[in-house]
């Protein structure tokens, strides 16, 4: 699957969506913006490898936006877009320093392709092996060699160093490494990466412990510092990596290690497609959001959304689907396609949920069920729809300090049997923190076996929404991942732990 990271800058809301799903879809990491300015700023602060650029843009037109690109001595291809097709407009373009132009309205697969080709050319021009110290990362064969051995490293291991070795001696935030390794589209948070950092420093660093390529830098992020080896150390490397080839020739080609890789792979390919599925920072006007998710295994059968509905409103669902593994993940991306289709078609919360439940009925087997929660937010209004099929109840920490739960134990869980359901009409108001979350985080035990339960879970949110009834919610998500990760302490993750915070402002 491709990597390479796009940046389209366009004003035109559809074509903008209609772009970032074809190229996401084909495997491209994708930033947008909406005016020049913003693209421009994109561009300079963080270089993809490819730029669609439209001409007619809000706050500085695309001919300037690729000049000032240009000046800086940035050479990713760039792709003009406009709805004008006059020769000096494409002249003007092509002088300033791009690379190809399109004329609206185009053939999306004719774009794909002169993207592709562009990406093509570009990388044949491009390092394939990084150097330093005595380590040596092959993006072209995927090995890492370190003094002459090679090092396994998982796909996200793979990704993030070669992230680094393309930018040394850069701040790079949390921020920037999850939208790289991760995708926009994936939710993680800063912990996943210093967990990553952590395990990657263990395979190259001399002395993990002080280490020599990957620094910290507090309150910001990580930056590479890649000391270039001699000529001397660079032809002893080369020879280590030869005497390696032959080596790993001489094995059979159907060793178990092989066998273990690919498997890896495709579990790896699922998790990226399921953890896609979940928006990774959601935007929405009005409503400051954050979603944590993380499987306990590769893949897991927990499922958070935030979806706009055809009447406006701001739908939040979260649900767990009974077992674990990938037929649990199978259906937590069935309820995504639905829940997307119902709502998109203008049906509201009990016609939706009623749609999911009959499809459920129809294809699950008696031993699997799924629990969900939908809420559904007039940010007008402040009024709140709630309907929960048998999973564990939202909260609302209001202001005032009271906590109070929304509808419990009105509706069966989903799949078990067909049923007429019904919903709670109540209000929420700005600054109140609905909070809704999964069995694994209200089942997560602490070293003694003592379950964390629903009334300590209650009063945790409580507390940080007392403490500072300001505090984004991003910062409130990761106050409770912490304390998450010391009841937990070392001991494995038995259960998905997902959990969607939202509050008006």
């Amino acid at each position: 699957m491709s990597r390479e990271h796009l940046l389209i800058i366009e004003d035109d809301p559809a074509l903008m969506r209609g772009l970032t799903d074809n190229f996401e879809g084909r495997g491209y990491h994708v930033r947008t913006a909406c005016d020049g300015q913003a693209g421009l700023d994109a561009a300079l602060n963080d270089p993809p490898d490819l730029i669609l650029l439209d001409i007619m843009l809000p706050k500085v037109n695309g001919f300037e936006v690729c000049r000032r690109v240009r000046d800086r001595k940035l050479d990713m291809p760039i792709i003009m877009l406009t709805a004008k097709g006059q020769e000096e407009d494409i002249v003007r373009g092509l002088n300033l320093g791009a690379d190809d132009y399109m004329t609206k309205p185009f053939n999306i697969r004719e774009l794909v392709a002169r993207v592709t080709a562009l990406l093509r050319r570009r990388q044949t021009q491009q390092t394939d092996t990084y150097w330093f110290g005595d380590c040596e990362l092959d993006m072209v064969s995927h090995r890492f060699i370190k003094a002459g051995n090679e090092i396994a490293l998982t796909p996200k291991e793979f990704r993030m160093l070669a992230y680094f070795v393309r930018r040394p001696d850069r701040a790079l935030t949390r921020n920037d490494i999850m939208d790289e390794v991760w995708g926009r589209s994936i939710v993680v948070t800063g912990r996943s990466v210093d967990r990553c950092i952590t395990t990657l420093r263990n395979k190259i660093e001399p002395n993990p412990q002080r280490p020599t390529y990957i620094q910290t830098i507090r309150d910001i992020g990580y930056r590479f510092e890649c000391p270039q080896p001699s000529a001397e150390q660079t032809h002893q490397l080369s020879e280590q990596r030869d005497a390696s080839n032959n080596a790993s020739e001489a094995e059979p080609t159907g060793s178990q290690p092989q066998t273990q890789g690919i498997t890896e792979m495709e579990l790896q390919r699922a998790r990226d497609i399921q953890m896609s599925l979940v928006p990774a920072t959601p935007s929405v006007q009005g409503l400051d959001i954050t979603i944590d998710f993380e499987p306990c295994r590769w893949i897991g059968g927990d499922y958070a959304d935030v979806i706009r509905a055809a009447d406006r409103r701001i739908v939040l669902l979260i649900a767990d689907v009974s077992g674990k593994g990938l037929p649990a993940a199978l259906i937590a991306s069935k309820l995504h396609a639905l829940a997307h289709t119902s709502l998109g078609a203008g049906r509201g919360l009990v016609h939706m949920m009623q749609e999911i439940n009959e499809h459920l009925c129809t294809y699950l087997d008696d031993k699997s069920f799924v629990t969900m929660a939908a809420v559904a937010i007039d940010l007008v209004h402040h009024t709140v729809e709630c309907l929960n099929a048998g999973h564990l109840s939202p909260l609302v920490i209001q202001t005032d300090g009271k906590v109070r739960q929304l509808q419990h134990a009105a509706n069966f869980p989903l799949g078990v049997d067909h049923q007429a359901m019904s919903s709670q009409q109540t209000v929420i108001q700005p600054g109140d923190l609905l909070a809704m979350f999964t069995d694994g985080l209200t089942e997560l035990r602490d070293s003694d076996g003592k379950m964390l339960g629903q009334d300590r879970l209650s009063q945790h949110l409580h507390d940080l929404h007392a403490a500072d009834p300001q505090m984004p919610v991003t910062q409130v998500g990761q106050e409770l991942g912490k304390i998450l990760d010391k009841t937990q302490g070392r001991q494995d993750s038995m259960d998905d732990r997902t959990f969607l915070l939202a509050k008006p402002v």
